[in-house]
């Protein structure tokens, strides 16, 4: 659907909707059509496109997305794409293509707190507006005491409201918790008001922040009841509140308006459009895999990127490795690989492992011969399960040989992988992994968490949170707990976390319920939850059969609770007794004897939660932030690409 058409074009815009259909009545459709229409007035392009035409976008100067759904990697770099968000901001925020737009606008203020960390940059607010064509009072309007519940009319759509609007005295909006844009008052708010018609509404979500704190919010029957009664009593008093209101509507939220603010944002944007050299673009950097709705560590590590102008952008490596690749020089991109598992692990037996390492390898030549650099974050000498074993240590050696710099959390990390890939100290650098101080919400006493949880005071809580797989040991602590509990009836064990495509979860989960000190959790703690865990917990228990870095341990001592934990990799150098215990990975006995041994030493002493604070804030999520900072920013003053060195 066109609009606009025949206007003088200046530039062109495309807004991609899940449904072009105007009759729909959907907010998206609506609020492209409004401001494109405008757009088209001022001498522009516009088109609306709906989803079954996406893959065939119509040339643009500028792609603005309304929908989730949109993917914006379907466009290349020379093509700016934005999204604009008017509602279903849940799905919005949690979408991990978000950081591949070039800007990100919210219909709201309410919405840019919730999306700045998703995008990883600024988010501008450019509210939603009204057609004061379509939508205007009748010129004799007199007064009524007509209501319209728009939950009664039968389908009412975008074309048929004014004309519902204009004769009503009291316009009914009751907008469902699903249908309301997060802090965004509805455009049927709007709408009516610029008809002349004084709305009622169950949500008072962004009404101050457009000017429209006084239009009536119920929040029960009798409330309405009463709202519209008064109303109803003084029609002459509710239609001069209801006509101020309109004419400020009229003034301040047309979409004359709005297209104005737009093109004042997207200014900077259609001064690259079209343009073929990817070095004119802002640094990028992509990264593989997106792991940041369950940990975020990388939302910590990439947060002092955007400040100095470095977009940051999840990619598939395992199709693709530039996302909305531009064609030509790589120079301002990095590619930044973190756990390799998804690359070979999941190919079916040693031949789709070996093929997928052969296309990924070409891809990482291919890619570096345009100017592209690789940066690779140790976290595992190899992955825990690790079926394609001999195919992993072939991708280490690459990786190892191609990398232009390769992070590491420690300087023992390089002796620990020797005996199977070598690490050059001139492309190395140690970041270690930060704290997670300020990342969570930490409002909870202790005494509140462990009355949600059901713990008495003299009660002794163990807890081993974070997601569930065979390496952690939880068998093993199960085992051990066995023995404990029946000697010390106080302790009480806390295990909270996702079983990963584990066949004995059901097995932890039955022999969890049937022991009645055991509290289990087997699912994602939801991050407003972990504060209840960790501050009702006595001791952290890492049970770990093997393993190189830790977050858990980074995470615990975020909360100033002592560790027990494996003595392997390099956890083994961070056990600190004056705040954990270490045991030898895998004996039973020595997680028993260090049990034994941390509740008598450790739990109930101010001292050692102390020090396990004062731990935690030697390096917390901010130093580690710019110290990756520094590490990238250097590569990016520099485009010479590596040489290959050879592995053994």
């Amino acid at each position: 659907m066109a609009v606009g058409a025949g206007a003088v074009a200046r530039a062109q815009f495309v807004f991609c909707v899940q449904s072009d259909n105007l009759g729909s009545g959907r907010s998206d459709v609506r609020a492209g059509a409004g401001l494109g229409h405008a757009l088209a007035e001022r001498g522009h392009g516009a088109a609306i496109v709906g989803r079954e035409r996406w893959s065939r976008l119509p040339a643009a100067d500028l792609v603005v997305s309304l929908s989730p759904t949109f993917d914006p990697a379907r466009l290349p770099r020379s093509t700016p794409v934005v999204a604009w968000i008017c509602d279903q901001i849940d799905n919005w925020s949690t979408l991990r293509q978000l950081s591949a737009f070039d800007a990100v606008f919210t219909s709201s203020r309410a919405g840019v707190d919730r999306l700045e960390e998703a995008f990883g940059g600024p988010v501008t607010v450019i509210p939603i507006g009204v057609d004061i064509g379509l939508f205007r009072p009748h010129p004799t309007r007199r007064a009524s005491d007509t209501v319209v519940s728009l939950d009664e009319v039968k389908r009412p759509t975008y074309f048929t409201l004014p004309g519902l609007y204009r004769n009503a005295l009291v316009v009914i909006d009751q907008v469902g918790s699903a249908g309301q844009p997060f802090g965004t008052p509805h455009c049927r708010l709007f709408e009516s008001l610029a008809c002349g018609a004084m709305p009622v509404t169950s949500h008072d979500d962004g009404l101050a922040e457009v000017g429209l704190e006084e239009v009536p919010v119920h929040t029960t029957p009798s409330d309405l009841d009463r709202a519209v009664r008064e109303l109803q009593a003084d029609p002459l008093n509710t239609m001069e509140t209801s006509g101020r209101l309109g004419a400020m509507v009229r003034s301040e939220h047309s979409w004359e308006r709005r297209a104005d603010e737009f093109l004042r944002h997207v200014e900077p944007l259609l001064g690259r459009a079209g343009h073929p050299d990817a070095a004119a673009y802002p640094a990028t950097l992509g990264f593989f895999p997106d792991y940041r709705r369950t940990n975020p560590y990388q939302t910590m590590l990439y947060a002092d990127l955007p400040a100095h102008d470095v977009a940051v952008v999840p990619v598939d490596a395992r199709n693709a490795l530039v996302p909305r690749d531009p064609g030509g020089r790589l120079d301002h991109y990095l590619l930044h690989l973190h756990w390799t598992s998804p690359l070979l692990q999941t190919q079916p037996g040693p031949y789709g492992a070996e093929l997928a390492l052969r296309q990924f390898r070409q891809r990482v030549e291919d890619f570096q011969d345009r100017g592209g650099r690789l940066v690779w974050t140790i976290h595992n000498m190899l992955p825990h399960e690790c079926p394609n074993r001999a195919a992993e240590i072939h991708l280490c050696r690459f990786l190892a040989s191609r990398a232009h710099l390769i992070h590491v959390m420690d300087t023992n990390t390089a002796r620990m992988v020797a005996p199977l890939y070598q690490l050059r100290a001139d492309r190395t650098v140690v970041i270690p992994h930060g704290s997670y101080v300020g990342v969570y919400p930490d409002v909870v006493s202790r005494e509140d968490a462990r009355r949600r949880l059901g713990l008495r005071e003299h009660e002794i809580a163990l807890l081993m949170l974070g997601g569930i797989r065979p390496y952690k040991g939880l068998d093993l602590l199960l085992d051990v707990f066995d023995e404990l509990s029946r000697s010390d009836p106080r302790l009480r064990l806390l295990v909270v976390g996702k079983p990963y495509g584990v066949a004995d979860s059901e097995q932890w989960r039955e022999r969890c319920e049937q022991h009645p000190q055991i509290m289990a959790h087997f699912a994602h703690a939801a991050d407003a939850d972990l504060q209840i865990w960790y501050r009702a917990a006595d001791l952290a228990v890492l049970p770990y059969l093997s393993i190189l870095n830790s977050g858990s341990f980074q995470l615990a001592l975020s909360f100033d609770l002592p560790v027990v934990g494996a003595r392997h990799g390099l956890l083994a150098a961070l056990l600190d007794p004056a705040y954990t215990e270490a045991f030898t990975p895998g004996s039973g006995a020595d997680l028993r004897r260090a049990l034994e041994t941390a509740v008598r030493r450790l739990v109930g002493r101010p001292e050692v939660r102390r020090a396990a604070h004062a731990a935690a804030r030697r390096y917390p999520p901010d130093a580690m932030a710019s110290d990756f900072a520094a590490a990238l920013l250097a590569m990016y003053a520099t485009s010479a690409p590596p040489q290959a060195v050879s592995q053994p």
